[in-house]
């Protein structure tokens, strides 16, 4: 009735249940995917159906914290500012902590509270306070709809900027009754809609794409054929092989392989389970025979959730309501639930007679099948890094558009830190979460289900067990840009290690060493109308750098709790008014932090600033203490420094711990964090990068420099990886049939710790240990694991933390983000099974309608446009480039063999700019020349970047005219074009607009420079600049005689190959990444290389890269061999040796000429060529016998030759390309 889904729930078991049923406690949630560019016409036309009154965003509250409600209660108790502040920093800055706990917890603050009446009055308000709501905002995608005006059932309010919100949150109005729909954005309906209006457009037939037959032979044969890129959730790889795999004939199928085709079923066998039933390899059993009618479809295993429920609603008697109490209790997993509602299973189960054993053995299956079926999340306050700007932001921010961010960082296959595109943000609701804390300090709140990385793949943090090893980033692949007055970074280290900003007119700092107090001194003097002041008290000097003027309140003068005051520029020093700026200004130790701007340095002023840092509150070295560290009271700042060193690859360990604090007579225990080095490369790297920076530490800088130098890199003991490794190191060693002693031998290295079963002492391997194995395997896993940019880190501890809003992100094609750093799984896997077989029938019935719609989809995505390209071509189809006469705003139909490139998928073609060019066009008619379009053009909006761009793609061709040409005339004709639309903006009618036939170029065209075309490699470099690929041809065109020569296969044929086969590859080297082991830093390298069919990833391991480093140059084209590996998604080329094509000739050691049934006479002809090309490769002439036997002949030294390219083809003219054969 409500439409919330297009599949027939009684055909497909969507028990209505699960949606609404009599147990259910509160209200279902309704989600709605709508088309991604109309989502705000929806939100419009829903408030214009049931009316502005009966609809309106949901509101949320911001409650008053500890600390924030004793400042406010003091404040309105007239109390001095300096007393409440005392009071406030007393309080534990931890948000789960609350002021009855800070009072259980904090001595002084409860000495105070019980000898101090003002106190006790002060504190037992807040205590009546705390927990009530401060401030209000508004609920991200939640919209409440009412039967009549929303005023009938809760207070309005209206935001800042005009959005009415109800007053009620979300809890209260669901105890009202109240409707909440979220509206969700999906790109692929876009996709949908769009082909559906091509088809409509071209055929003139409307696709009724809600009534299609789910029986299409033509997509299920594109299904099994895994022909599904740019299908939705089925586009992947791994995806792709296992629909080769299971051959779904039937839309059943494929839900079901959407449901499955996560961690955990892959990880548990499930998946395989399924296709090896389906295929009749292995029979179907069912514990009891009720399970048939239930599990039939999807071969006796448990996919769906509601299967769960029927399972239990049959055999122990459930009534469906109940069954959905149990669906919910296995999903949150908390013990004591799921032992009640085992014994209620089991107990039903025994009235119906049905044994207990069996019945506990169903439900060990059903709690096993269950833990798939979930939506997993992590909580609002998770942060991950954007990637343009390297600062911190929520995941709530990023939803709430409090906060923006393109790009984060993922791990990728190899397990590096990369940089990914973030396509979505969705908001989960509310759900039970637990914080997961990690060896290392790292904390993360999330769903019991949410999946974490191990080395063994991807698992539940409800299945995590402590002391198990999880993925961090060891590395933040970030370079920073943004570059700030040096004097600022040193005086905000300083100011944040050993300073005080409580002070309204200026700053204080505190020091014992004069080195590090001239240094403030020094940079603070930099700032206007700043005069720092030291004083020196029990041998410790205090600076205050102020304005120099006596800025304090007197007697007359208003107070501070009388209403604001606002102080006067000229009575704030400058430190003081950059410090408010940054928002710095009123914060105690515990509260101060390090602002955003910091995280986008450059890295030699960030390694400045956390130099000072260390200055102020760093432990360097002693002869007791050899790990450096440094202590603060703020746990925020603490974090923030973790993961800033994370920007040079240093590893960090953060610890919570207590001290004691005396103030005047009284002493407390007081929290505090300490952050520590981890491991000897951390050190290492902190002594190369960050003690430069550090002053007044000369002696420990010393000896910790010369303690480390004697210290070798491959006995580093901190960061190993996990125990598992072993596992893969015995897998290597069997495929060369060695046994341990043999290996041992040949390795020298001692094998004891690898073989047996786990060894509880045995913490890691240390990865110089592992790398060395990978070197004498010659194994790519090993090294995967050995170069990785992940550091593995042990669960400290699983807490529940009630319940939360929650979140989640899409990530672009790798499917995990670092959050809190630490990596987990991009997890919102909603069963989308009938959008998946919409585009799957639209691709396979109207292909070129939707490559269309797909590729207009993804214009901003450039990788993704040549992806589809490609596909396209593989369909047949054929993309024309961007034409300036042809191409529309978007890609478009030509006919049904043919795309056009649009003008919008242009690199630096704006909206604006392709809306100008495409309305010029229908308005006058094509453009004649250069001239012409920029006269016509609305050059505001198409400017110069914008033509510089469409000349360098060749969308400007058809003038007839070099690219260089019109490049270098370009800015003539636009200053004329500039100059004549001025003149008509004014009325000033020119007297070229009068009549002259030569529209006003006459000049400008007699005088545009002659230049030569581009060389070819330049013209085809822009293309790939402005388009992501090559139109007028591709640099290795003219190597085709190389490529059939010299090449045993090529990139688009390496799938068909055994793995660890030898192959011979001719390509361009497209990219490079340099980089060097970990263990013994030898230099290594990754390339991507590209033939005219596509592109892979070679490896170039430190033994060959000494020997071909010197020809590893971008556009490079070079013949590599090496062998295949085929053990990931994607093949991969282990390089063996590698040399650019042009030297290919220096390397043939013989060639040989078949001469059989070749008529006498060519033998002259054969010999003079011979002769003319003299050297020392020798040249075998051999014969096939009628006994299918060969003779083969050596020539004489004097035939001889030197092989070149002439020679080569003046043979095969000769003879045939197919009579010789080249040996290298």
């Amino acid at each position: 009735l409500l439409g919330i889904t297009d599949i027939d729930p009684l055909k497909y078991g969507l028990l209505f249940e699960r949606f609404l049923n009599p147990e259910r406690m509160g209200l279902p949630d309704i989600d709605i995917d709508f088309c991604y560019e109309r989502r705000q016409e929806v939100i419009d036309y829903v408030t214009k159906k049931y009316g502005q009154e009966n609809v309106a965003q949901i509101i949320t509250f911001g409650t008053m914290q500890a600390r924030a409600v004793v400042r406010d209660v003091g404040r309105v108790m007239g109390m001095p500012y300096a007393d409440v502040d005392r009071i406030a920093k007393m309080i534990s800055p931890d948000p789960s902590l609350t002021l009855k706990d800070s009072l259980e917890g904090e001595t002084e603050l409860r000495n105070l509270y019980k000898t101090d009446q003002q106190v006790t009055k002060l504190v037992d308000t807040a205590l009546t306070l705390e927990g009530l709501n401060r401030h209000a905002s508004m609920h991200a995608a939640g919209v409440v709809i009412a039967d009549k005006p929303l005023d009938s059932y809760s207070p309005i309010f209206k935001t800042g900027d005009d959005q009415i919100t109800t007053g009620y949150s979300m809890g209260t109005l669901e105890k009202i009754g109240l409707l909440k729909v979220d509206f969700l954005g999906l790109r692929t309906l876009t996709v949908i809609d769009e082909t559906v209006k091509l088809v409509e457009k071209i055929h003139g037939k409307k696709i009724d794409i809600k009534n299609l037959p789910l029986d299409d032979e033509k997509t299920f044969k594109l299904l099994a054929a895994s022909r599904t890129m740019g299908v939705f959730q089925v586009e992947s790889s791994g995806m792709r092989d296992l629909l080769k795999k299971l051959e779904p004939t039937r839309f059943e199928d494929l839900i079901a392989l959407l449901a499955l085709y996560r961690p955990g079923p892959i990880g548990s066998g499930m998946l395989d389970d399924f296709m090896k039933r389906k295929h009749n390899l292995i029979p179907v059993k069912y514990e009891l025979p009720q399970l048939e009618a239930i599990l039939k479809e999807t071969y006796g295993i448990m996919v769906y959730q509601e299967q769960i429920m029927q399972v239990a609603s049959s055999l122990a008697g459930f009534s469906l309501a109940q069954a959905d109490l149990l669906r919910k209790a296995m999903g949150k997993k908390i013990p004591e639930v799921m032992e009640k509602q085992r014994k209620n299973f089991v107990t039903g189960c025994v009235k119906n007679k049905i044994r207990e054993s069996t019945a506990s053995k169903i439900f060990d299956l059903i709690e096993y099948f269950s833990g798939y079926g979930f939506n997993k999340c992590v909580a609002g306050s998770t942060e991950i890094i954007d990637a343009d700007t390297g600062k911190p932001v929520t995941v709530k921010g990023l939803f709430e558009k409090s906060a923006s961010a393109r790009f984060t960082l993922s791990c990728d296959e190899n397990l590096g830190i990369v940089k990914t595109k973030i396509k979505d943000v969705v908001y989960n609701g509310i759900k039970p979460v637990y914080k997961l804390k990690t060896g290392l300090g790292r904390e993360i709140i999330a769903t019991s289900n949410h999946p974490f990385f191990t080395f063994n793949g991807w698992q539940e943090l409800g299945d995590l067990r402590i002391g198990q090893r999880i993925a961090l980033n060891r590395i933040t692949p970030f370079e920073g840009t943004l570059r700030l007055d040096e004097h600022k970074i040193i005086v905000l280290a300083w100011v944040l290690s050993e300073g005080n900003t409580c002070h309204p007119s200026g700053v204080s700092f505190y020091n014992n060493d004069r080195k590090l107090v001239d240094d403030f001194v020094a940079n603070a003097k930099n700032f206007d109308n700043t005069i720092p002041t030291i004083r020196q008290r029990s041998g410790r000097f205090e600076v205050y750098a102020g304005t120099g003027k006596d800025c304090r309140f007197y007697k007359g003068q208003s107070p501070w709790n009388e209403g604001t005051v606002k102080l006067m520029d000229s009575t704030k020093s400058g430190v003081r008014v950059w410090v408010e700026e940054l928002g710095l200004h009123y914060k105690k130790a515990t509260e101060k932090f390090i602002p955003e701007d910091i995280f986008s340095l450059n890295k030699q002023q960030l390694a400045l600033f956390l130099g000072r840092m260390w200055s102020g509150d760093g432990f360097i070295f002693s002869k007791n203490n050899t790990v450096p560290f440094y202590a603060t009271s703020s746990y925020r700042l603490c974090q923030q420094m973790q993961e800033l060193f994370l920007r040079f690859g240093m590893v960090t360990r953060l610890t919570k711990n207590t001290f004691k604090y005396q103030y005047k007579d009284t002493q407390s225990l007081k929290q505090g964090f300490t952050l520590y080095l981890f491991g000897s490369t951390s050190i290492k790297a902190f002594i190369q990068e960050i003690c430069p920076f550090i002053i007044g530490r000369d002696e420990q800088i010393s000896a910790i420099k010369d303690y480390y130098k004697n210290v070798p890199a491959e006995l580093e003991s901190k960061d190993t990886l996990p125990p598992e490794i072993k596992q893969l190191v015995r897998e290597e060693k069997e495929k060369l049939g060695l046994t341990w002693v043999e290996l041992e031998e040949k390795t020298g290295i001692c094998m004891k710790e690898f073989y047996g079963g786990e060894k509880k002492h045995k913490k890691g391997f240390r990865r110089n240990t592992i790398l060395q194995l990978a070197h004498f395997f010659e194994s790519p896993r090993l090294l995967r694991f050995v170069n990785s940019d992940i550091v593995w880190d042990r669960v400290e501890a699983i807490e529940y933390m009630g319940r939360q809003e929650t979140y989640d992100l899409e990530i672009e094609g790798i499917h995990n983000f670092v959050a809190n750093g630490i990596i987990v799984h991009n997890s919102h896997s909603a069963a989308y099974a009938l959008i998946s077989y919409r585009t799957a029938y639209l691709k396979a019935n109207y292909p070129v309608e939707f490559m269309t719609a797909l590729l207009t989809s993804e214009r901003d995505n450039t990788d993704k446009v040549v992806e589809y390209i490609n596909e396209a071509e593989r369909m047949g189809l054929k993309v024309l480039p961007p034409d300036i006469n042809e191409s529309e705003i978007l890609f478009s139909v030509v006919d049904q063999g043919t795309i056009r490139y649009g003008l919008l998928a242009v690199k630096n073609v704006g909206a604006g700019g392709a809306e100008s060019i495409v309305q010029a066009r229908k308005q006058g008619g094509k453009f004649a020349t250069l001239e012409d379009l920029a006269k016509r053009i609305d050059l505001r909006l198409a400017n110069k970047k914008v033509l510089e761009s469409l000349i360098k793609c060749g969308a400007l061709d058809s003038f007839n005219m070099p690219r260089a040409q019109m490049i270098a005339a370009l800015e003539m004709i636009l200053e004329s074009a500039s100059r004549q639309q001025r003149e008509r903006a004014k009325g000033q009618l020119s007297f070229f607009d009068a009549g002259s036939a030569d529209n006003g170029f006459k000049q400008s065209s007699n005088s545009i420079p002659h230049v030569k075309e581009w060389p070819e490699p330049q013209l085809l470099a822009f293309e790939k600049e402005m388009l992501g690929f090559y139109v007028s041809g591709h640099p290795l065109a003219r190597y085709s005689r190389q490529l059939k020569r010299f090449a045993s296969t090529s990139i688009a044929t390496l799938h068909t190959h055994k793995d660890e086969d030898e192959i011979k590859l001719v390509a361009l080297i497209a990219k490079i990444k340099q980089t060097t082991t970990r263990a013994k830093q030898e230099k290594m390298a990754i390339l991507k290389v590209e033939d005219l069919d596509g592109s892979v990833e070679a490896l170039v391991f430190p033994r060959t890269y000494q020997k071909v480093s010197r020809y590893l140059q971008l556009s490079t084209v070079v013949m590599l061999r090496g062998i295949i590996n085929l053990k990931e998604d994607t093949p991969k080329i282990i390089v063996n040796d590698l040399f650019p094509i042009d030297e290919i000739y220096k390397l043939i050691s013989g060639m040989s000429i078949n001469i059989s049934g070749v008529r006498e006479n060519i033998f002259d002809s054969l010999r003079e060529l011979l002769s003319a090309s003299r050297g020392s490769v020798p040249i075998y002439l051999h014969v096939d016998t009628p006994a299918k036997s060969r003779v083969q002949l050596v020539v004489g030294e004097s035939l001889y030759v030197s092989p070149n390219e002439k020679l080569i083809q003046d043979i095969e003219s000769l003879l045939g390309a197919e009579r010789l054969t080249l040996a290298l």
